[in-house]
């Protein structure tokens, strides 16, 4: 049991920090870019990658997931290699096609996206990059399918060194502005081909499967409005802010009072835009934010459906199911509580002054995201009984609120209000999505202990904004998050009995697969990025 315990976590760890590595890469940068960009500057990589991420999901045709699933059906070796031809080609050609489509209207995305030609060059980039760097799908499928973690492991690190490296190269050395992370993104991609292009001819057989094909599309196809829906859920606030926030007091003073660097970084072609300072300002707020994506709920999510399925047939599978929501709302909240409250002493330790002001809502943005795990804890009612069709109803009523939110709150609060917007959404979501589990799977869940916690962390959230910046701050931010583990303890929301049956329904999810092999699923997806190697 303790070795394959250690096998399922050094698995998790691994695949998880593959998955998660463009956004590694996007927050470990933060110092370089917020030092040798303005707010402007950021927030025209920003938009950029609006239209790289819509590129990036379109073009992967959800074949990494449809590819394990053949994947595994497929029984003897040489249909296998089939497969890996069969998938790498359609994805090739059909990436080759879009990017035929879109390359020659750059002009026209610039256009678009900043009501100016002047940056063509940007768009021609990122579409490239977008096509070098699908170039790694297959083969890096094909190593999570086979269960080669230390080969994943080399080649996460080969990337991230790569990423780094010519980020460094293109904004630090060269010099290059906004427009030298795009450069870097796609040297960083095209200088891996040749490596990703080894591994897929060594598991390639010189034929092609149409029954394959057939599968691969019918199941991969259908995830691209999936997939849409959680771009619009995380990216399209980037676009509602470029067109109709306010003008705020401190988006001019920062793209102002920029002097020297306003030159260097390119951000006269802006066209002196203040709103692209608050898209700039909120990309770099949600980095932040993205702590508690990556510490908490991704890992999360890596462990939760197979648990789920592990204890479905146990007497006690609705109280572990019930535990699971209480022990993840306090872990979540808590790390949430924790990054908010910080924040300011975050924000300013990584950034610039004139991107301080990101601080005030990387807490709202943060729990946005426990309010997007809430809303896997209760896919559970909706999985074990498989009825996945609500999880696409939600996914549409979420993008729905969104839109809505984002035109209604942003032109009233600018940056704040885009981060109210996505907070909201995910909590339609994580409600509406209650309301079909329980319909068919009712749990008698602690609903006034995760309402407990909420109002308890954001109220006292509130009452940290109006503590003053320096060491008296410090100590009073430190205090209340000493006060939130008292409080927590206080209203009797920790119980050791919760943990007891979480714990034992892991035990019970290893004595499983140690029984029944690994081989049928293997783990997740890698997730679209904004900065990608």
């Amino acid at each position: 049991m303790l070795e394959h315990l250690k096998k399922t976590f050094k698995h998790t760890v691994i695949y998880g920090l593959g998955g998660l590595i463009s956004h590694a890469v996007g927050f470990l940068l933060i110092p370089v870019y917020t030092r040798y960009l303005s707010p402007n500057a950021y927030g025209v990589v920003a938009m950029v990658m609006i239209y790289t991420t819509v590129l990036e999901i379109v073009m992967r045709l959800g074949v990494d997931s449809a590819l394990f699933k053949v994947y595994f059906e497929e029984k003897d070796e040489e249909s296998r290699r089939t497969l890996v031809t069969t998938t790498f080609l359609f994805q090739l050609a059909a990436a080759g096609i879009i990017f035929a489509l879109t390359y020659p209207f750059s002009d026209g995305l610039s256009d678009l996206f900043f009501g100016t030609r002047d940056y063509t060059v940007y768009f021609q980039f990122a579409t490239a990059s977008q096509l070098v760097t699908l170039i790694r799908v297959v083969p890096l499928s094909v190593i999570r399918a086979k269960e080669r973690p230390g080969l994943f492991s080399i080649l996460n690190v080969l990337r991230f060194t790569l990423v780094m490296g010519f980020n460094i190269l293109f904004v630090v050395v060269l010099e290059a502005g906004p427009l030298g992370i795009i450069q870097a993104q796609f040297y960083s991609a095209l200088a891996l081909i040749p490596v990703f292009l080894v591994i897929t001819l060594r598991h390639m057989r010189p034929r092609i499967s149409w029954n394959q094909l057939k599968r691969l599309a019918s199941f991969g196809l259908p995830l691209i409005p999936a997939g849409l829906a959680g771009w619009v859920l995380t990216m399209a606030d980037r676009w509602v802010l470029r067109l109709v926030a306010p003008v705020t007091k401190f988006a001019l003073v920062a793209q102002k009072g920029l002097g020297e660097m306003v030159t260097k970084t390119g951000d006269v072609l802006a066209g002196a835009l203040p709103t692209l300072v608050d898209v700039g300002l909120y990309d770099l707020a949600y980095k932040f934010s993205l702590i508690v994506r990556m510490g908490l709920i991704q890992p999360f999510i890596f462990a939760w459906g197979p648990l789920m399925f592990s204890v479905y047939h146990q007497p006690e599978a609705k109280r572990v199911y019930r535990a699971v929501l209480t022990l993840f709302t306090l872990a979540s909240v808590g790390l949430c509580f924790a990054v908010g409250v910080m924040s300011p002493e975050i924000v300013k330790l990584m950034a610039t002054w004139p991107f301080y002001s990101a601080w005030s809502s990387v807490f709202i943005l943060a729990l946005s995201h426990c309010f997007y795990g809430l809303y896997i804890v209760f896919t559970v009612g909706t999985s074990v009984v498989h009825k996945s069709k609500y999880q696409a109803y939600t996914s549409t009523a979420g993008v729905v609120a969104n839109i809505g939110l984002n035109f209604l709150l942003i032109p009233l609060w600018g940056v704040m209000g885009a981060a109210l917007a996505t907070l909201l959404s995910f909590g339609v979501m994580a409600l509406v999505h209650y309301r079909f589990s329980q319909r068919e799977y009712p749990i008698a869940y602690d609903l006034g202990a995760v309402v407990k916690v909420l109002v308890l962390a954001t109220g006292l959230w509130i009452a940290t904004t109006f503590l003053p910046f320096g060491w008296w701050g410090l100590v009073g931010r430190v205090g209340a998050l000493g006060l939130f583990v008292v409080l927590l303890k206080f209203l009797g929301l920790f119980k050791a009995e919760e943990v007891r049956l979480v714990v034992g329904g892991f035990k019970e999810f290893l004595g499983r697969r140690r029984g029944g092999g690994d081989g049928e699923a293997g783990p997740p997806p890698e997730e679209p990025g904004e900065l990608q190697g």
